[in-house]
């Protein structure tokens, strides 16, 4: 992700398209900051904050077209919305977040009210909000892993137990190496009864 000052003002004249970047908690400061981890405890004179990633994204953007933050803790979600409402950030906004368990994946860190409460918010109708809501995952070299109907099922379930809007879009990150052993049980996240407007985002790490 995009999480430091030099990483940030780089994209934003590199011809970039769309940011991500990552977000976590700082409970020494109690402020959302630029970090790829759950929290942080450091100093604030080492922590690239929230606040200033946006204005510097605000003030200084003149070609990217959209930003998509990865939240690795809930606490940091509906701090960084009023943010984003104060400045009255207008480009599409992904808001990403692990909220179910998946192939090898361990417990989320984040819970999904954290993430499904802020669409039920003023400020949040007022941005133009994309859902990217996936599954832990771990990919171990020689892997016959996928995402199962229990998968699938777990993230339905959660989805309509909160809900959602019908006119919310929703993505689903799938990760690349397990998609095609997955394809069948993936359909069941685009049936048009269920949702009309979901999709899939295919990811990769260095394996």
């Amino acid at each position: 992700g995009v999480n430091t000052p030099s990483q940030l003002h780089h994209a934003l004249r590199d011809g970039t398209n769309f940011i991500e970047a990552d977000v976590c908690w700082n409970t020494a400061c109690a402020v959302p900051v630029m970090r790829h981890s759950s929290y942080s405890s450091r100093s604030m004179s080492q922590e690239f904050a929230f606040t200033d990633f946006v204005h510097t994204f605000v003030t200084c953007n003149f070609k990217v077209l959209g930003l998509k933050l990865d939240f690795k803790s809930g606490a940091s979600i509906l701090p960084c919305m009023q943010v984003l409402h104060d400045c009255q950030f207008h480009l599409p906004l992904w808001l990403n977040a692990d909220i179910c368990k998946g192939p090898g994946g361990f417990e989320p860190s984040v819970a999904p009210l954290e993430v499904f409460e802020t669409i039920h918010m003023d400020r949040a109708k007022a941005l133009d909000v994309t859902l990217s809501i996936g599954w832990t995952t771990f990919f171990p070299f020689f892997s016959t892993s996928k995402y199962t109907s229990s998968h699938i099922a777990d993230m339905r379930r959660e989805i309509d137990a909160h809900y959602i809007p019908r006119d919310v879009a929703i993505t689903f990150p799938v990760r690349a190496s397990f998609a095609r052993a997955s394809w069948s049980e993936l359909l069941k996240l685009l049936d048009p009864t269920w949702r009309p407007k979901t999709s899939l985002t295919m990811w990769t790490a260095v394996e």
